[in-house]
């Protein structure tokens, strides 16, 4: 009996040892388990966040790139002389607001060398009669993520005899990539530009 009852002892702690080690087994699985799972979602959010990242400062750059195209243009026609918004006609002309807009703008810079400004493929192309920019593509001046639908010069003050200062409002519509991935943003910008020489 007392060693039937030593064996049934000793194979009740063998069993209860297997069992623990068991057990030991299944957690190690299920906390491998939880730990690939955290790993991926947080992979994913890392990768989502750097993505929205990449394309907020993308489209911080379509922006400042519009504004300084923006702004070198108008200051090539504050100093500027002779605009005309119709080449094809005679003479200098008006475009008067809101109805007689252009898309082309035509004068003398400081430097006395004629610059025309236009939109051609859904950029702002500068053309001069003098290299770099007096062969096709001449040289465009926003970049190719910034799609413009529209520009417009409205011209006052064009004629030498109308003893008016030149007055050019400059309109521009079209859109870029936004700040958040997958969307869009419009731009609508408008601003006037009053020409620093007087008619002489």
């Amino acid at each position: 009996r007392n060693m039937k009852r030593l064996y049934t002892i000793r194979q009740t702690k063998n069993s209860s040892r297997r069992g623990s080690a068991g057990f030991m087994l299944i957690e190690l699985i299920v906390a491998l388990g939880l730990f690939a799972t955290m790993a991926v979602i947080s992979l994913s959010a890392l990768l989502a966040v750097s993505y929205a990242q990449k394309a907020a400062i993308a489209g911080q750059n379509n922006f400042d790139n519009i504004r300084f195209s923006l702004e070198a243009m108008t200051k090539e026609i504050k100093a500027g002389e002779d605009f005309d918004c119709d080449p094809a006609a005679a003479g200098l002309n008006n475009c008067a607001y809101p109805s007689g807009g252009r898309s082309t703008l035509t004068f003398l810079n400081d430097q006395g060398m004629g610059v025309t400004y236009s939109l051609t493929s859904g950029q702002l192309v500068r053309r001069t009669t003098a290299p770099p920019c007096d062969t096709p593509p001449f040289c465009p001046i926003t970049a190719r993520a910034v799609s413009l639908s529209r520009l417009l010069f409205f011209v006052s003050g064009a004629p030498l005899t109308d003893s008016e200062q030149p007055r050019i409002t400059i309109v521009i519509e079209g859109q870029t990539p936004g700040f958040k991935a997958g969307q869009t943003a419009r731009l609508n910008l408008q601003t006037t530009v009053a020409a620093r020489p007087l008619d002489q």
